[in-house]
């Protein structure tokens, strides 16, 4: 963190409302359950936090064992943990803010390390995924890695210039972790062979392509949301600028998805978990 980033940190102020009916119904009733039953005040919110990124990060290292280059078949006993790690990752997602607010420790660098956390799971997920679902080294996976990354970016633009995060009645860390872990069981169930089977909707791409597909346009719908809810809420002046702050992420978009495909040493292929960490660890940096 440079010395004006960190001299401007104590001045943050979280703002924000999650309309989700998961998460108001269910993942933040058993959060408090979970504080108020099972963890000491002793306990740091931010352990809470680096507990729930060490489970998706061992499902990751399985996951990454069976299927070095994204298109290994795994054991169900692999994706049905996958599915466990990633949802009790969001639960203890939503936790540690309560546990952080129990104990009167809640502080912006708290809040900075859980968003830096959130962003390092996008990565995780994402190479999960492109293995559960056997894209390979393609331009699928990158997509999967990439989308969730926009909108990760575009939020936080958001909040930057409105002064609030307002997550919609579906949004990803909610219902796009809970797909995504329904996915890992299914899977579990099914093996991951259904995945490269001809979409019932479209048959000229399997169910994974189109699961991207599906994947990119939400994200794509979501950030033009984003864009609009900044144009409303500061003069037009200002929202010029604002979209000229984003053109170093998009550039860098571009960029990844040109050498993805036409890197002369084809590193998508050879090295193709190497290319997404690369990728993804630049991504968190700019995120965080």
């Amino acid at each position: 963190m440079s010395a004006r980033g960190a001299a401007q940190l104590p001045k943050y102020k979280y703002s924000g409302n999650d309309r989700s009916l998961l998460y108001n119904y269910f993942l933040s009733p058993l959060a408090q359950r979970i504080v108020d039953t099972f963890f000491p005040p002793w306990l740091a919110p931010n352990t809470i936090t680096t507990g729930g990124l060490a489970l998706v990060a061992t499902s990751h290292v399985i996951l990454a064992y069976y299927a070095p280059t994204l298109d290994g078949i795994a054991p169900p006993a692999a994706y049905f943990f996958s599915a466990a790690a990633l949802f009790w990752y969001q639960v203890l997602d939503v936790t540690d803010g309560k546990q952080a607010r129990k104990t009167g420790n809640s502080s912006p660098l708290g809040l900075l390390f859980d968003h830096g956390c959130d962003a390092v799971n996008v990565v995780f997920s994402a190479c999960t995924m492109t293995s559960t679902m056997l894209m390979g080294p393609s331009i699928w996976s990158l997509g999967l890695l990439l989308a969730p990354s926009c909108v990760f970016l575009f939020a936080t633009w958001e909040e930057y210039y409105t002064g609030s995060l307002d997550l919609g009645l579906v949004n990803g860390p909610n219902e796009g972790l809970a797909i995504m872990y329904v996915i890992y069981a299914i899977t579990g169930v099914l093996g991951p062979a259904i995945w490269t089977q001809p979409c019932v909707l479209y048959p000229a791409l399997p169910n994974n392509a189109v699961f991207v597909i599906a994947t990119a346009l939400g994200a794509a719908g979501q950030c033009l949301v984003n864009v609009f809810n900044v144009s409303q809420a500061v003069t037009p002046a200002k929202f010029v600028a604002a979209l000229g702050r984003l053109s170093p992420f998009v550039g860098f978009i571009a960029a990844s998805l040109a050498y993805g495909l036409y890197s002369p040493s084809d590193v998508l292929h050879s090295h193709p978990r190497l290319l997404l960490w690369t990728i993804g660890l630049i991504s968190c940096k700019v995120l965080s």
